[in-house]
């Protein structure tokens, strides 16, 4: 059972009287069994909520500065005695680590793929970095536990995880992997200081994050065990993709939960009650004695352990643990789309997950590929181009024959002018970070923005002449969509920003091809604009509203070292980065950094939503940049500049189209009879003359008798379909490869 206290008995806990020159002499502390982590093998479920005991608080005197008292919390277990005073011992250790380790070198990291970046040197000597380095072995076992077919959550999750892989492929039977990388950060930290010289912690939030592991997936491509030899690269990390978009939806709300009030993780909550107070004193008091001498200096003698290899012993068990999995067996599932049987080997190694079974899974077929291309490809026509597309694929899937003349026919009248126009009307560039707004003139008449813009790539004045469709003001339902959008622990900063935004705000929603240019804030004309689909995403808006107060000075946003440092008014909040928030900060370490400080403090307020706002983006700027093309030029010149786009080294291309062809022949589309013959061709002078054209290609094909005539036609057949997926415009070979 979870037992709150009040925050009147928790300050009243016990007070302990420390003075800083007892850590130079107590004596390192006693080596423990690599820190009584469970058994290689061994499922870490959910704990129980519990409360232990932590430091709350802490009082400094002015007159004696390497004096501190500090506020102990006796916790559930109400410790008295020597075994409060043995825990009040560590806690302090943890906050005197914290103090003495720069910021920077507050981390660790337990990966199979990076056995040199474990923790920090002098960090991974103290009892913190020790302890730390547990808790992410705990981490590591509890998400690969979750995921476990026989429990709810993970039945759910991977029922999930089959669902979107059908409606890719069109099949739940192929390899699917997770390569995700989990890790924890402190989110929210409130501290009340006191007119006697204390200080104490009112609120504190650890936020679990959730990553593709890019480092995991690539040491695994091509990887018999994991099946991903079966599949293109490109196919392996879109796989690896569904999975952690899932992850992130059900499993990390739960690992969270469990972060912040599960028993499992309560020597990590302690750590962060320490990690905090250092904060503040280093903030507060980096001026004082301790400050100069000691703070950030990796001084870790008296907080250090007996055992220096204690990191590598860790490691050693957690690679071991990786190795044997946390389950490992086969289970016949229901396949719930073909209503057949189908054994399935579920296997999960530390934080890398595999449903995988050699025997029965198959590689992605080209039926498959087709079947998620025409999805994708549906999902964006509409009317008439849309029947025409399906109809033309029904021909292609039945083997109907076609010559070229008549292929290119279909696909180039695919597209009736009204649907292009339509399409083009409400394709969108990239978030604005190219353009600085110089003038905007409204012009009601005629419905028109008129704006001027400074190109800073280009170092030149454009302008841009905008069409309204929706005028209005920014009010409470604007604000409080947003406030819905963000966690509770993040609805204080959020409030504070949003209350520095003055009244009688114009908000414009315009339609607009051009690139770089979704939205704007204008503090002269009083105004925020944005393109029609993202006026009501909150992110976005939040983003312009950010861009605006920040033009008008009132916001300040700035990146010292690890920390979003934000200034709202007269509000001073302090947000850590790691990873990928981190990285978008630092882009605009040097240029554009008001853009990127806010785009990585709207990943961190909104999550998910932002994540589907940049995928939106992404999806738009290339539609917009595809159809801009098709209303140019005919479709046929726009698969010529496919081939030509890409520079290849011949002795490449030759290895990657043959694998590609030999892909092909598995799919009984290429004869293996042919492939001795391709090899020949690849190593021919002729070969060259490839790249002048796609369609001379066809007839080069075509007359060296490489592919039979019927298979030939279906290929032709599929690579202009192909063609038409409004998502992307990829190169020759990833269009042969889908």
């Amino acid at each position: 059972m979870y037992k709150k206290h009040s925050i009147a008995y928790r300050l009243l806990s016990v007070w302990i009287t420390f003075t800083f020159f007892c850590s130079l002499i107590v004596s390192p502390a006693q080596a423990q069994n690599v820190v009584n982590l469970p058994t290689p093998g061994i499922m870490i479920p959910p704990s129980v909520g519990f409360l232990p005991a932590m430091i709350k608080g802490l009082q400094i005197h002015p007159d004696a500065p390497l004096q501190f008292d500090f506020i102990i919390d006796s916790g559930e277990d109400d410790l008295q005695g020597e075994l409060l005073k043995e825990e009040s011992q560590k806690l302090i250790k943890y906050f005197l680590a914290a103090l003495t380790t720069p910021e920077e070198d507050l981390w660790v990291n337990l990966s199979p793929y990076e056995k040199d970046r474990i923790v920090p040197e002098a960090f991974g000597q103290t009892e913190m970095g020790r302890d730390l380095l547990g808790q992410d072995y705990l981490l590591k076992q509890l998400t690969a536990t979750l995921m476990y077919p026989e429990d709810d959550l993970g039945k759910t999750f991977w029922n999930q995880v089959y669902e979107r892989a059908y409606e890719l492929y069109g099949s739940v039977n192929i390899p699917i992997n997770t390569f995700n990388k989990v890790w924890i950060v402190p989110e929210k930290a409130v501290v009340y200081e006191t007119e006697n010289n204390t200080v104490l912690i009112i609120d504190s939030h650890l936020k679990v994050m959730l990553e593709e592991d890019y480092l995991a997936l690539n040491n695994n491509l091509n990887s018999k065990q994991f099946g991903t030899d079966q599949v293109f690269e490109q196919e392996a990390k879109e796989i690896s993709n569904i999975s952690s978009e899932i992850v992130r939806k059900i499993l990390i709300p739960a690992i969270e939960k469990e972060v912040n009030e599960g028993e499992n993780f309560a020597p990590l909550r302690q750590m962060n009650q320490a990690l905090i107070l250092a904060t503040w004193y280093k903030t507060v008091l980096k001026e004082s004695l301790l400050g100069q001498v000691y703070v950030d200096q990796n001084k870790v003698y008296g907080v250090d352990v007996v055992d220096k290899e204690v990191k590598n012993k860790i490691y050693q068990q957690y690679l071991e643990a990786f190795k044997v999995g946390v389950y490992d067996y086969i289970r016949e599932d229901l396949d719930p789309f073909t209503q057949q049987i189908i054994p399935r080997k579920y296997f999960s190694g530390g934080y890398t997950t595999v449903m995988y079974d050699k025997s029965t899974s198959s590689p992605i077929s080209l039926k498959n590929r087709i079947q998620r291309v025409t999805n994708q490809t549906l999902s964006q026509l509409n009317g008439k181009a849309a029947n025409k597309f399906r109809v033309l694929i029904e021909k292609v899937q039945s083997g109907a024959e076609f010559g070229k003349s008549k292929i290119h026919k279909i696909t180039t009248q695919l597209f009736e002018p009204e649907a292009l126009g339509a399409m083009a009307s409400s394709a969108v560039g990239q978030i604005g970070k190219k353009y600085e707004i110089d003038q905007v003139d409204v012009n009601a008449q005629k419905n028109q923005l008129r704006i001027k813009v400074w190109n800073r790539a280009a170092s030149k004045k454009k302008k841009f002449i905008l069409g309204i469709t929706q005028s209005g003001q920014i009010g409470n339902k604007h604000k409080n969509n947003i406030l819905e959008s963000v966690h509770d622990q993040d609805q204080e900063l959020v409030q504070s920003i949003l209350g520095l935004l003055e009244e009688n705000i114009s908000l414009y929603q315009f339609q607009h091809i051009e690139q770089d240019l979704l939205g704007f804030a204008s503090p002269n004309s009083k105004l925020i604009a944005l393109h029609e689909q993202l006026a009501n995403h909150p992110s976005a808006l939040f983003h312009e509203i950010g861009e605006y107060l920040q033009a008008q000075e009132l916001l300040s946003l700035q990146l010292e070292k690890t920390t979003l440092v934000i200034l709202a008014g007269e509000k001073e909040f302090r947000v850590f980065l790691e990873g990928e928030t981190l990285a978008i900060a630092k882009k605009g370490e040097n240029t554009l950094e008001k853009h990127y400080l806010l785009r990585a403090l709207q990943r961190i307020l909104f999550d998910q939503k932002d994540r589907q706002l940049t995928s939106k983006i992404v999806l738009e700027q290339n539609r917009s940049e595809i159809i801009q093309k098709i209303v140019k030029k005919g479709l046929g010149d726009i698969l010529r500049e496919v081939v030509l786009r890409r520079e290849y080294k011949p002795d490449n291309l030759k290895k990657e189209l043959s694998e590609i062809l030999t892909k092909l022949a598995d799919d009984e589309l290429i004869t293996k009879n042919n492939l001795s013959e391709i090899k020949v061709f690849f190593q021919s002078d002729v070969f060259n003359k490839w790249k002048k054209s796609f369609l001379n290609t066809i007839d080069l094909f075509s007359k060296a008798k490489i592919i039979t005539s019927a298979n030939f036609k279906k290929i032709i057949n599929f690579l202009f379909k192909i063609s038409l997926n409004l998502k992307s415009l990829p190169t020759l070979d990833i269009l042969i490869k889908q």
